[in-house]
């Protein structure tokens, strides 16, 4: 997540001095996808005396939603080793489909992050918790699903690709300051690029950000933001690319910020 860019003018600090009685006071103003619970070791599930395969747990167990909490009653014993140490047993397992996007702010992070989407997902039970993400049957990380605020789609995190290469550089040649009149003008000049090195297509959703004024005498002008979505209020900027095995694709970008002459922006960079 980007924050905004907020530009604002350099502001001196104020200090005030107040004395008394031989003592002085300053003050400082201003101021496809499976989803399974996993375990932690070799859990064995014994019916009658029976070994039984983890996929067919489904079989044994039960949920009800009924009420306002739901609850799960398993049927299937299990064995757990009492060696004091935590296990994770499954409860249920689920397959659903899923569509796969990269995702990029080269501006926070040189990497692209693989994100898988899944719909459909309301009738799963599914409660509030961490979770622990694999890909291509390797673990990647954790993270936390909160049901209670997903709307249609859950987005996970799958890592990073270091297979989809991702550069952000400032363009030296089209940077400038120039005073004309009163006033000052810097433009600043960036190119995204992207190179896809699979085998097999990609879709990609890069981000970056125009600054934001806050104060009138200070304007942002002549953007060029190669056909991106922005968001007037925080200058994010989105763009949806679609890259095939191989291919590389370049995204220019720049922008004007006019002040009067003699003013300092201290982030402006």
């Amino acid at each position: 997540m980007i924050n905004p860019w907020y530009l604002a003018f350099y502001v001196p600090q104020i200090y005030t001095a107040k004395v008394s009685t031989g003592m002085a006071y300053q003050q400082n103003r201003g101021d496809d996808l499976t989803m399974a619970s996993g375990s932690t070791g070799s859990t064995q599930y014994i019916v009658d005396g029976v070994a039984v395969q983890n996929t067919s747990i489904n079989e044994y167990v039960s949920v009800d939603n009924s009420g306002i909490n739901t609850s799960f009653d398993i049927d299937l014993p299990y064995t757990i080793p009492c060696d004091g140490q935590k296990h994770l047993v499954a409860i249920k397992k689920y397959e659903l489909p899923a569509t796969y996007r990269y995702y990029a702010v080269p501006k926070i992070d040189k990497d692209a992050f693989l994100e898988a989407q899944v719909t459909n997902w309301e009738d799963l039970n599914l409660l509030p918790g961490q979770s622990n993400i694999f890909y291509e049957g390797t673990y990647v990380g954790q993270g936390t699903i909160d049901v209670r605020n997903i709307k249609d789609t859950i987005t996970l995190s799958l890592g990073r690709d270091k297979k989809i290469v991702v550069k952000r550089e400032r363009d030296t040649k089209l940077r400038s300051v120039k005073t004309i009149g009163t006033n000052v003008r810097e433009t600043f000049a960036y190119t995204i690029s992207v190179r896809n090195t699979r085998k097999e297509p990609i879709n990609l959703i890069v981000q970056d950000q125009l600054p934001v004024s806050t104060d009138k005498d200070l304007l942002i002008e002549d953007i060029e933001n190669a056909n991106a979505v922005r968001n007037e209020l925080t200058g994010l900027l989105t763009w949806n690319l679609s890259a095939g095995p191989n291919e590389t694709k370049n995204i220019p970008f720049g922008f004007t910020v006019k002040y009067p002459k003699g003013k300092v922006i201290p982030n402006l960079k």
